[in-house]
C-alpha cells in the first residue's frame, strides 16, 4: 500500500532493494521485433566492446557488491510519477527489519532466524497494530512480500547475468565512459545507457528471455536508464529511468540518503494484537486505500463525490479535505462531524458552521454548542436538537453499559470449543450440557476459529465458512426436492 498506484502493498517494483534490479527487469520488457517469431532460436552473440566497456564493468560489479551485502543499513526512498515511497531496511546478520512507508502509512517486518516468531506491523488511518506471524498463511503472504525488500544474494546475481545478456546482446547501448559526480554525502560514478532492441534478432531476442510477441513491445519507446555508483561502497546510491508509454512520460527513480555497513535494526514489538484481528485490520485497510485510489482515478466532480461518499463512511475527516469544491467539502465536513460528534470540525467551516453545530448538538445533547452559533435566530432549532440529542446518548450510554456487564471474554483464551461436534463456542469457565447438532452445516465450523470478538466468544466465520454452508444447504435442498418428486410419483 504506497504512492497512486493500486495496491502497492504487493507492487514488484516496490519488493526489490535496489532500482538496479528493478530497472532492468523493467526495461526487459521495453523492445522493438523485426523478425519473425517462427524462427529457430540461437545463441546470443556476445558484444565484446561492450562488455570490456568501463561502464559494464562497473555495473555489473556493483551487483556483486549488493549480493554481498550481510549486515547493512540502507534508507531510500522510490519515485514512480511523482509517487513517492520510503524505504528503511537493516540486517545485523541474524535479525533483520524493514520498514515501507508512504501516504498510506507504514509496513513494517521484524524478522529472525524462526519465521514463527516474525512480527508484523501496520500503521494505517491514525492506528499502529502489531502481530505475530506465526504459521497463519495470511501473516506468512505479508511477510513475504516484505522479505522481498532484504537484499538477497540469488536476486542481485540473477539481475547481473540478466543485465550480462542484455550487453552482450546489444540491447544496451552505454552513452560514455563513467563520469565522476557528487551527489549529496556519496561521491560517484555516472553511468548512462539506453535501450534499444530494434536492431536484434528473434533468436536473440528469446535468447536474453524477450517473447516477440508481448502486446507490450509497440507501446513503451525513448528508453534511457541512469546509475549513480558509489566509489567507497560500490553500491548503486541512485538510479533512474524514463521513458515514453503510448507517448505518454513515465518515470522511475531510487534515491539513497543511507548506506551503512553499522546495522541498527530495532527491538520486536511486545505488545502484538491476535493475529486474526490483525489480518482483518490489514485486509479492511487495502480495502479501504485501494477504495481511495479509485477516487483519484476519477475526474471532476465526480473525484470529490467519491471521497465524500467513502469519507461518510470511514468517517475519516483526512478524506474531506481531498475535496476540492468548498461546497462538498464542508457538506463532508458536517457529516463526518455528526458522525464522530466531534464540534472542533465545526469551527474550521465557513459557510456550515451553524449547521454542523445543530448536527453535532443532535447527537451529543451538548447545548454549549448552541451559543457558538454565527446566526442566534437559529438556536430555538438547535436547542431542540440538543435535547433531543440528550435523551438518545442517555439511552445509548444505558445500553453500552448492559453490553459491558454481560461481556463473557476479553482475549481469545477466554473462549473454548464444546458441543458433541465442538459446533459451540462458549466462556471457557461455561458448564452443563450441550444439545448435539446433527445439522451438516455443523461441518463448516471445521478450522473456523473459536475467539473474543468485542467481548463475547463466537466463531470468526469467513468466506470458505459461508460457501461451505452455502453448497451444503444447496444439496439439502436438492435432496429435499427429490425425495418430494419421489413421494408424489410413489402415490399417483
Amino acid at each position: 500500500m504506497a504512492g497512486k498506484k493500486e495496491a502497492k502493498t504487493n507492487s514488484s517494483q516496490s519488493m526489490l532493494i535496489t532500482a538496479a534490479a528493478v530497472l532492468i527487469v523493467l526495461a526487459a520488457a521495453f523492445f522493438y521485433f523485426s523478425q519473425k517469431a517462427t524462427e529457430q532460436p540461437a545463441p546470443v552473440q556476445l558484444a565484446q566492446n561492450q562488455l570490456e566497456t568501463a561502464s559494464a564493468k562497473l555495473l555489473l560489479a556493483s551487483f556483486e557488491k549488493g549480493a554481498a551485502l550481510e549486515e547493512y543499513l540502507l534508507n531510500y526512498t522510490t519515485d514512480e510519477n511523482g509517487a513517492e515511497t520510503r524505504y528503511e531496511v537493516s540486517s545485523d546478520g541474524i535479525n533483520s527489519w524493514v520498514r515501507e512507508s508512504a501516504d498510506f502509512g507504514s509496513r513494517e517486518g521484524f524478522f529472525g532466524k524462526d519465521n514463527a516468531t516474525d512480527v508484523l506491523c501496520l500503521k494505517y488511518g491514525g492506528r499502529r497494530v502489531c502481530a505475530q506471524a506465526g504459521n497463519d498463511s495470511d501473516m506468512a503472504s505479508i511477510a513475504v512480500d516484505l522479505k522481498t525488500l532484504l537484499p538477497n544474494k540469488e536476486t542481485f546475481m540473477k539481475q547481473q547475468e540478466n543485465l550480462r545478456k542484455h550487453i552482450a546482446a546489444g540491447a544496451i547501448k552505454f552513452e560514455s565512459e563513467p563520469v565522476s559526480e557528487k551527489l549529496g554525502q556519496f561521491d560517484t560514478r555516472k553511468i548512462t545507457y539506453s535501450l534499444d532492441y530494434r536492431a536484434l534478432t528473434v533468436q536473440q531476442l528469446i535468447g536474453i528471455g524477450v517473447q516477440p510477441n508481448d502486446p507490450g513491445i509497440t507501446s513503451i519507446t525513448d528508453q534511457k536508464v541512469t546509475y549513480w555508483i558509489d566509489k567507497k561502497s560500490g553500491l548503486i546510491v541512485k538510479s533512474a529511468a524514463a521513458w515514453r508509454q503510448n507517448l505518454i512520460p513515465n518515470s522511475y527513480q531510487t534515491a539513497y540518503d543511507t548506506v551503512s555497513e553499522t546495522p541498527q535494526v530495532p527491538a520486536k514489538p511486545d505488545s502484538v494484537l491476535e493475529t486474526r484481528a490483525f489480518v482483518r485490520f490489514y485486509a479492511e485497510s487495502v480495502q479501504d486505500y485501494q477504495a481511495k485510489l479509485i477516487c483519484l482515478s476519477q475526474p471532476q466532480p465526480d473525484q470529490d463525490l467519491c471521497f465524500k461518499s467513502i469519507a461518510a463512511q470511514r468517517n475519516d475527516w483526512e478524506l474531506c479535505k481531498k475535496i476540492s469544491g468548498k461546497k462538498e467539502y464542508e457538506t463532508c465536513t458536517v457529516i463526518v462531524a455528526q458522525n464522530t460528534n466531534n464540534d472542533v470540525l465545526c469551527g474550521k467551516l465557513e459557510l456550515l458552521s451553524d449547521d454542523c453545530y445543530i448536527a453535532v448538538a443532535s447527537k451529543t445533547g451538548n447545548f454549549e454548542l448552541c451559543k457558538l452559533l454565527k446566526n442566534q435566530s437559529l438556536g430555538e432549532n438547535c436547542t431542540q436538537a440538543a435535547a433531543e440529542g440528550k435523551r438518545a446518548a442517555e439511552e445509548k450510554d444505558l445500553l453500552t453499559k448492559k453490553k459491558f456487564e454481560n461481556a463473557n471474554c476479553k482475549i481469545d483464551t477466554d473462549c473454548r470449543l464444546a458441543g458433541s461436534a465442538s459446533q459451540y463456542c462458549v466462556p471457557k469457565n461455561t458448564t452443563g450440557t450441550f444439545a448435539n447438532e446433527t445439522s451438516p452445516v455443523v461441518a463448516c465450523l471445521r478450522g473456523v476459529p473459536c475467539m473474543c470478538d468485542e467481548g463475547y466468544c463466537g466463531f470468526a466465520k469467513d468466506d470458505p465458512y459461508y460457501a461451505c454452508v452455502s453448497r451444503i444447504e444447496d444439496r439439502m435442498l436438492r435432496e429435499y426436492i427429490a425425495a418430494l418428486a419421489n413421494s408424489t410419483n410413489s402415490n399417483s
